[in-house]
């Protein structure tokens, strides 16, 4: 009969020797009008909506995850810039490689540009595997303030990475 350290020793290189798990990668990510139930057929994603148009949908499509990848989504506006206005999170389950996202409101949404970011993390510490990804959508802005947003925006970034560049 092995004895108690032999066993702790035994447990240790069996774990050692478990693949670590293998990296979620993200495929698509999108927003559509619709909730949890709409078909995905019936999904139209695309990129600006109306502030009536109070239901709308995330979407993440991986292209491969394990069961027990949790799936965090969080949305911003105007951007990551801001803090997130809302977090929701999922655990894959039973092969799905789909992760649903409810963004619904009881009143019309704030024209605004709005970010959705996405995160998959599968395993813990140094075996963490991730993967990222994120889609930037509009609601009840025009074609003008998307340019002057989107504008404003690249100088922003132009400033991030050196501070001595203006606009």
């Amino acid at each position: 009969m092995p004895k108690a350290p032999a066993l702790a020793a035994l447990a240790l290189l069996l774990s050692a020797c478990a693949p670590a798990p293998a990296r979620p990668v993200i495929g698509f990510v999108g927003i559509g009008t619709g909730t949890l139930q709409t078909d995905l057929a019936q999904l139209s994603f695309r990129d600006r909506f109306e502030p009536s148009q109070r239901e709308l949908i995330g979407v993440v499509a991986f292209e491969h995850v394990a069961d027990g990848t949790i799936v965090q989504a969080d949305w911003h506006a105007p951007d990551d810039r801001a803090p997130p206005l809302g977090r929701t999170t999922v655990v894959t389950q039973s092969g799905a490689k789909i992760a649903r996202f409810s963004f619904a409101r009881n009143e019309d949404w704030d024209a605004s540009p709005y970010l959705l970011n996405v995160f998959a993390l599968v395993g813990e510490g140094e075996e963490q595997q991730t993967a990222s990804g994120s889609v930037q959508f509009f609601i009840g802005m025009t074609d003008e303030e998307i340019a002057a947003y989107r504008d404003a925006y690249a100088a922003w970034e132009r400033e991030e990475k050196d501070p001595s560049v203006e606009g």
